[in-house]
């Protein structure tokens, strides 16, 4: 009986070093298949607020999954994530920004299903979401992804002023940060109503003030109103003041859906009948603060109205 002998390293080496080499050789093709730039686009629901083109850092860090879900970072150096022009408010709003990936290749573009945006682990272990918001995926578009940021429900001194994002794409065992970038978070636009047989500049001190804890000129709108009509024709202030204050936020890149209201005297009672009427239906209060105002009645008020009684 004739017998053949294959020598072992001409046949299992090459097999040895094929299978030893195949992980490093599907993850460089995974690499190599990453988009390095992305078209990033912030909308108040379907309208643009702002949009960059975000590039992959030399910086990023590698991201694995433990045993439990969670992701730890790697100690690698992360570049300073990009800070948008576009920014929202603590307002509650909810599915009303929505955050657009798009590959920027023309020709061949990326399929993006698999990459995602979060907010940044070392946010979410330190701020609960009535501070940072929340995410949720939209839906699938053209050439990328959409999703949803739930706006925080308030702001205050322990808030972070930006909310950082992550741009990574998930594999099986582990997922890999592509970019960063960081939106800031503002307080609630402001319309200030003034009371009975007074004006806008009631309200000149707080505006001061305010412009000087970190509000912009554009989050504050002091109406004027004739105060002669009576509550029911000069309640329909309000809306028309709230549009025109989320309009101008809005032409500065803010999302936002409400305002905070505040009222002084009369002008607390109109706020409070628009919140309880008109407004309870447009959702486009946040807060109501009334200020020395007769929400009970006021005989001087009545006083003061009567003609007779003019010295």
């Amino acid at each position: 009986m004739k017998v053949v002998v294959f020598k072992a390293h001409s046949i299992l080496f090459p097999i040895f070093i094929l299978a030893f080499y195949q992980p490093l050789f599907a993850q460089t093709t995974a690499q190599q298949s990453l988009p390095t730039a992305l078209k990033l686009s912030i909308l108040k629901k379907d309208k643009l607020l702002y949009q960059t083109v975000l590039t992959a850092n030399s910086g990023d860090s590698l991201v694995s999954k433990t045993k439990k879900g969670l992701f730890k970072c790697s100690k690698k150096k992360i570049i300073d994530p990009t800070l948008l022009k576009s920014m929202v408010t603590a307002d509650g709003s909810e599915r009303l920004t929505v955050i657009q990936l798009e590959d920027t290749a023309s020709i061949n573009p990326k399929d993006l299903t698999n990459v995602k945006i979060r907010i940044s682990p070392q946010q979410t272990s330190q701020f609960s979401k009535e501070r940072i918001g929340s995410l949720e995926l939209d839906s699938i578009i053209a050439n990328g992804m959409a999703f949803y940021y739930n706006h925080p429900t308030f702001k205050d001194s322990l808030s972070p002023s930006e909310i950082h994002f992550d741009v990574i794409t998930e594999g099986v065992d582990s997922a890999q940060v592509l970019m960063h970038f960081s939106m800031p978070i503002l307080y609630s636009g402001i319309v200030m109503v003034h009371g009975l047989n007074s004006s806008s500049k009631e309200f000149k001190a707080l505006s001061s003030y305010l412009l000087k804890r970190k509000y912009q000129p554009f989050q504050l709108n002091a109406i004027n109103y004739p105060d002669s009509l009576g509550f029911a024709k000069n309640m329909q202030v309000i809306p028309k003041a709230i549009d025109s204050l989320l309009k101008v936020m809005e032409d500065n890149h803010v999302s936002a859906s409400k305002v905070d209201l505040i009222g002084h005297s009369m002008g607390g009672i109109i706020s409070r009948l628009y919140v309880q009427g008109e407004g309870s239906d447009r959702k486009d209060v946040n807060r109501l603060i009334t200020c020395n105002t007769p929400h009970s009645g006021s005989p001087v008020a009545n006083f003061v109205r009567d003609s007779s009684n003019k010295v």
